[in-house]
């Protein structure tokens, strides 16, 4: 079955749910705050996980990979951090395409480059319902990550350590 992973610009860390596979437990505790002050924060872990995509044009499934995101294992869906995909070189478009002049192919989409840099990124068309952006992917079974034959592809860095609260973004 699929799940909706959404984009989150409010959000300052990418946040996964119970439908993904956990690669990866950085063994680091954060506290977790909503938008309603009053509720009290919880702890949750830092996980690296990986979601199987669909290409809408292709059939063709791929793996992508959160790093370091926020576990909330009772969270149906996936939230994406636009900051922190950016800052991997990820470029997202997420004004929809009733709100532009001229919209291509690569409005309302997700373009995340390849490690071959003559390829095409590979281009994740996003949907619309209400005013959320997002596109949808299914859990994948150990098996098929491990499959040598299919795709990768990095959402977030997994080199250093994610810190949203980091000065020289503002500073640069």
């Amino acid at each position: 079955s699929e799940v909706q992973l959404e984009l989150d610009s409010h959000a300052d860390t990418c946040v996964v749910g119970k439908n993904v596979l956990v690669i990866h437990d950085h063994d680091r505790i954060v506290k977790v705050h909503g938008y309603d002050p009053t509720f009290p924060p919880r702890e949750a872990k830092i996980v690296d996980c990986v979601l199987k995509y669909t290409c809408r044009d292709t059939g063709e499934h791929l793996m992508l990979v959160i790093n370091q995101a926020i576990q909330v294992p009772g969270l149906e869906h996936c939230l994406l951090c636009p900051m922190q995909c950016r800052m991997n070189g990820v470029e997202i478009n997420e004004v929809p395409k009733f709100l532009m002049d001229n919209p291509t192919n690569l409005s309302h989409s997700i373009l995340v480059k390849t490690n071959d840099i003559d390829a095409q990124p590979l281009r994740i068309p996003l949907r619309l319902e209400g005013v959320v952006s997002y596109f949808n992917y299914s859990l994948p079974t150990p098996e098929e990550y491990e499959d040598a034959e299919c795709p990768r592809y990095q959402l977030t860095a997994d080199g250093h350590d994610w810190n949203p609260y980091d000065p020289d973004f503002a500073s640069q």
